[in-house]
Order: structure tokens, then sequence, then C-alpha cells
């Protein structure tokens, strides 16, 4: 794809791709796609810093899967900030801490969360803010969290401030937690 195409200019230029963003809309085709994404990171992880992913208004989210989750979490070395959608993490691959191979957050100042549905639990949420020490944003977009139950507002705002007293409680005071929903 066009992916290929880029990474193998910067490798013939010797070249690193340190920030990389993609923002995306309606059309799928325009989407990063998942081959895309994992030849990205697997080329480049040791060297990005940034990888965004930003949905334009009324964007459907990109259709990634396990694969390209599970390669984020391990081709990436010192990212510091990530924004991304979860909507098709099934398998829950890239906030998954007890896996062998999770994300890295020891540099992650920066993590934007889009389409945050029934595949995102409470305890993935309370694990990134607890472990990723230098974390000093976390905002979680349309926020409709799984078989935990809790999609309301009230249950979204309760858990926007257990998760800022928990990170504070393991030693991160300067993490700011946001909770929104788009704009329809």
């Amino acid at each position: 794809g066009c992916m290929q195409v880029l990474l193998d200019h910067v490798a013939d230029q010797k070249l690193r791709i340190e920030h990389f963003q993609n923002e995306y809309g309606k059309v799928y085709k325009y989407h990063l796609q998942n081959p895309d994404l994992k030849a990205l990171v697997e080329s480049q992880g040791k060297w990005l810093t940034h990888l965004q992913m930003t949905p334009s208004p009324e964007a459907l989210p990109p259709k990634l899967q396990g694969c390209g989750y599970r390669r984020t979490a391990l081709h990436t070395h010192v990212l510091q900030v990530l924004e991304i959608s979860l909507q098709y993490d099934v398998k829950h691959q890239l906030l998954d801490f007890t896996r062998r191979n999770p994300l890295r957050v020891e540099f992650l100042r920066e993590i934007i969360l889009w389409d945050v549905g029934v595949n995102t639990t409470r305890k993935q949420l309370i694990a990134l803010v607890t472990m990723a020490k230098s974390l000093q944003r976390l905002i979680v977009h349309d926020a409709q969290l799984g078989k935990e139950g809790g999609g309301n507002s009230e249950d979204i705002c309760g858990l926007e401030l257990f998760l800022n007293r928990k990170a504070k409680e393991a030693g991160n005071a300067n993490l700011k937690v946001e909770f929104t929903q788009r704009k329809t």
C-alpha cells in the first residue's frame, strides 16, 4: 500500500519517522489500514514518539484489528503521544497490561482514546493511570465502558474522578483525566 512506499523511501534515505499523524474521515479507504499500521510500527516503532490517528467530525472508527493493536504495543518503544480508536480492539490487546508484551507506558505523556466502548474495561483504564507514571493527560472520547456496565454520565463523571485519585495514589499527581462525548 501507500505506507510501504513511504517506508521504502524512508529506508532508502536512511531517515526515521518519529511523528506520524493520520486524520481520517467517513470513507474507510482513506483510513490508515491495519496492514499499514503494522508496517509502520514494525519498521519505525523504536523511533516513533507520536502516533496520532485523529477522526474528522462524523468519521467512522478505523477498522483496526487485533494484530494492529498488538503490534503497536509490541513495537513502540518510546511512544510519548498516542491517539487511537479502540472500537475494534475486541481482544483487549492494546491496554492489556497482563500480556507478555504490553504497551510500554514509561514515556507516555498523553494518550487520547476514541470510541472507548464495550471492548475497554474500567480495570484497563485503572491499570493505565497507575502504571504510566509520566502520563500528564488521558482523554477518553465517547466512553461506553463494557462488560462492567456504566455508560451514563454519572458513572463516567465518577470514573473520571476515581481515575484521577488512583493516579495520585500511584505517585502521578500531574495526570489530568478527561472524559468527553463527541458533538453530534
